[in-house]
């Protein structure tokens, strides 16, 4: 399976969702998709390509959101975009937008106390790169 109309436009995201959900049971093919989507999104993080990896990530929510995924696999990648945002300056921005916005496009499908304690982290690791940034 090939990503790239994932990549390519924001509202194809919901779409491809909604269709990998209608073969979510064969197990071959899911297991490809998520395969394809967890390699390219580390490419795209490796390359510094955010915009590509940031709707790979609501492509991530949303499988979540129609139930092709576990609804925990949102925690999952802001986990590990938190994990990313600490690499150093030059991801950091970047990793933490992309963390709040799988947070905000997973809300409707997560409520859950790892959920908030990810949103605090996320806020708190964001609040102390703007204090950084005020230092002399």
């Amino acid at each position: 399976m090939s990503l790239s109309s994932v990549q390519g436009i924001a509202v194809k995201v919901p779409l491809y969702a909604a269709l990998v959900a209608l073969v979510k049971d064969n197990d071959d093919l899911m297991r490809s998709v998520l395969e394809e989507t967890k390699r390219t999104m580390a490419q795209r993080a490796y390359e510094g390509c955010w915009r590509e990896l940031k709707l790979l990530a609501r492509f991530v929510a949303e499988l979540a959101a129609v139930h092709a995924l576990e609804a925990d696999a949102a925690d999952t990648l802001v986990g590990a975009l938190l994990a990313l945002s600490k690499e150093g300056e030059s991801v950091r921005t970047d990793a933490l937008y992309v963390a709040a916005m799988t947070l905000l496009w997973a809300a409707h499908t997560q409520n859950t106390k790892a959920t908030k304690a990810l949103a605090k982290e996320v806020l708190a690791a964001a609040a102390a790169g703007t204090e950084q940034k005020q230092e002399p």
